[in-house]
């Protein structure tokens, strides 16, 4: 066994084999030692025992938010990202923006930050989700897609039709699945044949 120190609010000071007088004194096993070494939030002492922080998975999540907000690529990097995954020119997506502020954004910035707003709504114009924009400031790149993952995606942006075609460059045999999945949608002609 070892030894937990906490004081009577239940907070973890410190793990010793000492003892102090002024602090409470909680055995607990050496798994849960291990555990709280990692992260002292993540427990709690209730009524002289030791209970999983309810709030702690939230807390995870948040600072794992605030992390990924504070990361940064060079407009090199995002520009040749989406250019290799969709051959998307900075033009092409320049002639999109219609806001002179966030024109003067896009254009000017040296970094690009993934906590800007701005990245997300670009990023939804080009059919990515969130955690793919994560990916791409993690990696430097997009993630890999599965045709199901890109309609899933440009369904949720609500892109159809030639909106969905300009952006994406697909071969009609992949237009054709996505016609079976989209009810009423026509987005090329897919025919195999060359008729004039």
């Amino acid at each position: 066994m070892v030894k937990l120190l906490f004081d009577d609010n239940g907070i973890i000071y410190g793990i010793t084999e000492c003892i102090k007088s002024s602090l409470n004194i909680l055995d607990i096993t050496q798994e849960q030692f291990d555990e709280i070494i990692k992260d002292t939030r993540k427990y709690l002492i209730k009524d002289n025992q030791l209970v999983l922080n309810e709030e702690y998975e939230e807390i995870k999540r948040k600072e794992e938010k605030e992390r990924i907000s504070k990361l940064s690529l060079t407009k090199r990097e995002v520009f040749l990202a989406l250019y290799k995954a969709k051959q998307i020119t900075p033009e092409m997506i320049k002639a999109q923006i219609t806001e002179p502020e966030a024109l003067i954004e896009f254009e000017y910035a040296n970094e690009y930050y993934r906590g800007n707003p701005l990245i997300d709504l670009i990023g939804e114009k080009l059919g990515y989700t969130s955690d793919d924009l994560d990916y791409l400031f993690e990696n430097k790149e997009f993630p890999e897609k599965t045709l199901d993952d890109v309609i899933e995606a440009t369904e949720e942006a609500g892109l159809y039709g030639d909106e969905l075609t300009d952006l994406l460059n697909f071969t009609p045999k992949d237009i054709k699945n996505i016609n079976k999945n989209l009810p009423d949608v026509s987005l090329v002609d897919t025919s195999d044949s060359a008729e004039d």
